[in-house]
């Protein structure tokens, strides 16, 4: 089983708006032609996992500091705690300072206007927008960009026009859950594998 843990760092306000996009797509993800079960869970459940996340936030007062660390860290940090089979998106205030050190460092390193970064099991996100949320979550399980990084245009191996996996995803540009085929064939091979392993432990 896949869990996403989300949190809201310093947004306590936006906690359900994150909560629900996270299950919304859960949901999508269960239907008939992916049929992959993710589970999300609120990381505020887990204090001393808040604590230890908010030290590795602080750290991006570093300018040095950026979304390959942060991933590093919390990967030691899940190991140290036995859940390792986990994703963790991170929602942070998009006028805070370590949105902006984020933001800054991306630019820097790709050239693009950004509004999350995803670097292993971990994801930033700083903008309030439900597709983008679900953008980086599915990053978060393997799933690719359908754009070319320098040019910003739609990919010719995505067949979709409103594929969630465009740049800057939006109510406009996407509408609803649109995924393209070779992206839900990502999605059904990683839901083989999760259920090959059920399957290995309960005739274990």
């Amino acid at each position: 089983m896949i869990t996403i843990y989300w949190y809201c760092h310093e947004t306590p306000n936006d906690e359900k708006f994150v909560a629900d996009s996270l299950n919304e797509l859960a949901e999508h993800l269960k239907e008939e032609t992916i049929k992959l079960n993710v589970t999300i869970k609120a990381l505020r459940d887990e204090p001393d996992l808040v604590k230890e996340v908010n030290e590795i936030l602080h750290k991006f007062t570093n300018p040095q500091y950026d979304a390959p660390n942060c991933n590093a860290d919390i990967f030691f940090l899940l190991h140290k705690h036995s859940i390792m089979d986990t994703r963790m998106l991170i929602y942070l205030r998009p006028d805070s300072s370590i949105a902006e050190n984020v933001r800054r460092a991306v630019k820097r390193n790709t050239g693009l206007d950004n509004w999350g970064v995803t670097s292993g099991h971990t994801t930033l996100v700083y903008k309030h927008n439900k597709w983008i949320i679900w953008h980086e979550a599915l990053h978060l399980l393997g799933v690719d960009e359908c754009y070319d990084v320098k040019t910003r245009i739609r990919k010719p191996d995505c067949n979709c026009e409103t594929c969630i996996m465009q740049y800057e995803p939006s109510e406009k540009w996407v509408g609803e859950w649109s995924l393209c085929d070779k992206n839900i064939e990502v999605l059904q091979n990683l839901a083989e594998k999760v259920e090959q392993v059920r399957r290995d432990k309960k005739n274990s």
